[in-house]
């Protein structure tokens, strides 16, 4: 098998059509080792694995709070990890407005992710 046969991760590369912000790719703007401490996430695997954003406003809803990690070996909590998520799904800023309207108390943690 040749270098290039090889299927890699999603997350280990970014596609030439994904945009840059800062000259960098939007995941890569969380730290390298928190980055990979949510890829091992239970969360992570269960809820945002193959996520669109349609099913994004879903899992936006089992949100309980809002923090970023926890416990004595610094645990991503399930907020920075959709978090992750929507930078990697770079959605438009049509999309974005449009979870900035919500308006309904349920989508509150959808409001501060976007």
């Amino acid at each position: 098998m040749s270098q290039s046969d090889r299927v890699l991760p999603s997350w280990s590369f970014t596609q030439n059509y994904k945009k840059s912000v800062h000259g960098v790719a939007p995941q890569h703007l969380i730290d390298t080792a928190l980055r990979h401490k949510i890829f091992r996430s239970v969360f992570f695997n269960q809820y945002c694995f193959g996520v669109n954003l349609v099913t994004f406003v879903d899992r936006s809803q089992l949100l309980k709070g809002v923090g970023g990690v926890y416990g004595l070996f610094q645990q991503p909590c399930n907020f920075i990890c959709l978090f992750l998520k929507l930078l990697e799904l770079e959605p438009s800023e049509v999309v974005i407005q449009t979870f900035l309207n919500t308006k309904t108390w349920q989508m509150k943690y959808l409001r501060v992710l976007s």
